[in-house]
This record gives structure tokens, C-alpha cells and sequence, in this order.
């Protein structure tokens, strides 16, 4: 028999296996699901789940990023805003976020953190989300992500994934490992610094990147800018940055159009404008020509993939 969990926000708590995996409504009261000033919660409660779900219309605000974090070190904990009937274009939902470590170096027991269904979900400036090994992240249907500039860390195996149907800006991701991390959404209306590096995949669905967004490709690190739902028009993102370390065997692989021609991508056509608007770069130094770097199609020359020689 398991004991009953009572979710208290003005006290530091830990969830654990005793309290095997429960579901507890708001009906009355959705801000009681928020975090005090220091009152952490951690959970360590291998294969279980917590989920808290939102049962009330109107605006509401849980708040997560007092100081003191949330911490799932195994098990899952889930916000969810599905029954919200308010507008989610009204923002019927926010929930504040701030430092989050999610999994653990040893990584004995899956963990991981979903918020889904929410209006808005906002990370407070200066804090980070540490995804760890067998930790996974997940922002899901969410109606606005551009109030916030996300920070991100996955070691690991750790596994990342956002959605949502308009923009949504992400400050920095560091992939390493062998993790992963799924990005959809509109735009990036802020600019972003994304670090691939060891045997770690980027996927980033979009149709619209902000100036001053930089990739860091480093050993085997695979980035995949893919359309969401139309291509990237790099005539009009010809700002970002592709940087490759020197010793990098990875590739970064491009679902674009270049502006000259939109029906198809053209390897020579590409290859010309990427160098031209210096977007490329080799240890921080921008390549003019393809003696360091190829450019190919996939065989369906729906892709254009870049790499070194």
C-alpha cells in the first residue's frame, strides 16, 4: 500500500518510491501547485510517475523558479494543462521555471520533467536545466515560448523536447554524449548558441532563424535544420553561423532554399551562398572556399549536408 502524497509548496519535500506513482487535480486552488522560496522538491521514486494536473478556467501562474529548484533524480513528474478550457492563446496557463536538474552522472533509473498544455512556460534569467543520463525533458504544446530565453545542459544520454505553434527562443543548448534534443516551432525569434559535440543529435524544425544564431559542431555532433512547415529561406537568415572544429567528423544537414533557386536545392547554388555571406567557419575562422569543407545532397536532393574534408 502506498502512502498518499500531498503536494505542499512551503516546505521542502521529497518524493520517493514509497508513494509509488499518483495523480492529484487542482480544482480549487491551481497556484498551490507552485514552489516557496527554498522549498525544493525532489523526487527519487524509480518507474513511478507524479502526475498534477491543472482543472480550472481563467489565468493562472504556477510558479517552479523559487530558489531551492526541482530535482527528479528517478521518475517522472508531469504539469499538465490539458484541462484548462480557457483560450490557450490567452495564455490560460504560466508556469515559471528555473533551475532544474533532471537525472543524474550514474543514471541507474530513467527521470524526467513534462510540462505540457500550458499557455506560457517561462525559465528565469540566470538559470540552467541540467538533463543528465537516461534524464529526458519535455516543453510540449505549448501556445507561446518567445517570452523566454531557454538554457540548456545534456550529458549523457539525455533527451530534450520542445513544441510549440509559434515561436520559441532558445538562449543556449549544449548537447554532449550520445544525447539528443527535438526542437519544434515557428521561429527563434532570439538568437541562439547551439554546441553539438561527441556522438550528440540536434533536430531543429523551423522555418525562421534569429540573426546571430551559431552552431558549434565538435567531434561526431549532428545538427538537422529540418522545415516547420516551410523551408529556411537563407537569402533572409544569411546572419547565422556554422562552426566546425577542425578534428569534427559530423555534419550539419539543411532543409533550405537559398533565394536563387526555391523549387530545389542546388549544390553549387548553396555551396556559393553559404560561402559568400560567410556563415561557414572552420576553429572560428570563416571559410571562402570549399578546399575544408564539402557540401552534398542527400540522394533525394532534398538536403543539402555540410561537413569537412
Amino acid at each position: 500500500m502506498f502512502k498518499k502524497f500531498n503536494w505542499n509548496g512551503n516546505v521542502p519535500q521529497q518524493y520517493t518510491a514509497d508513494y509509488g506513482s499518483q495523480f492529484i487535480l487542482a480544482k480549487d486552488k491551481v497556484e498551490d501547485f507552485s514552489r516557496g522560496n527554498g522549498n525544493a522538491f525532489t523526487m527519487d521514486s524509480p518507474g513511478n510517475e507524479l502526475a498534477l494536473q491543472v482543472q480550472q478556467d481563467g489565468y493562472h501562474v504556477i510558479n517552479w523558479s523559487a530558489d531551492g529548484g526541482i530535482t527528479v533524480k528517478a521518475g517522472r513528474l508531469i504539469l499538465d494543462g490539458s484541462a484548462v478550457e480557457s483560450d490557450k492563446d490567452a495564455a490560460s496557463l504560466d508556469v515559471l521555471i528555473k533551475d532544474m536538474t533532471i537525472g543524474d552522472d550514474n543514471g541507474n533509473f530513467s527521470a524526467g520533467v513534462e510540462i505540457i498544455n500550458a499557455g506560457h512556460v517561462r525559465q528565469e534569467s540566470p538559470s540552467i536545466i541540467n538533463i543528465k543520463k537516461n534524464g529526458y525533458f519535455g516543453i510540449k504544446n505549448i501556445y507561446h515560448g518567445d517570452s523566454s530565453t531557454y538554457r540548456f545542459s545534456l550529458t549523457g544520454n539525455a533527451v530534450l523536447e520542445m513544441s510549440c505553434p509559434n515561436a520559441l527562443s532558445v538562449a543556449s543548448c549544449d548537447l554532449s554524449g550520445a544525447s539528443r534534443a527535438e526542437i519544434k516551432c515557428r521561429s527563434t525569434p532570439n538568437a541562439s548558441g547551439f554546441t553539438v559535440q561527441g556522438s550528440s543529435r540536434l533536430w531543429l524544425y523551423t522555418e525562421d532563424v534569429a540573426k546571430g544564431t551559431r552552431f558549434n559542431l565538435i567531434d561526431k555532433g549532428e545538427v538537422f535544420l529540418i522545415r516547420n512547415p516551410n523551408p529556411i529561406n537563407f537569402e533572409d537568415n544569411n546572419h547565422i553561423k556554422i562552426n566546425f572544429d577542425s578534428a569534427s567528423t559530423g555534419y550539419i544537414i539543411l532543409d533550405a532554399t537559398f533565394g536563387i533557386n526555391k523549387d530545389k536545392i542546388n549544390t553549387e547554388d548553396g555551396m556559393n551562398f553559404l560561402l559568400r555571406n560567410a556563415m561557414i567557419s572552420v576553429d572560428n575562422f570563416t571559410q571562402y572556399d570549399d578546399r575544408k569543407v564539402f557540401f552534398d545532397l542527400t540522394p533525394d536532393y532534398n538536403f543539402m549536408v555540410i561537413g569537412l574534408r
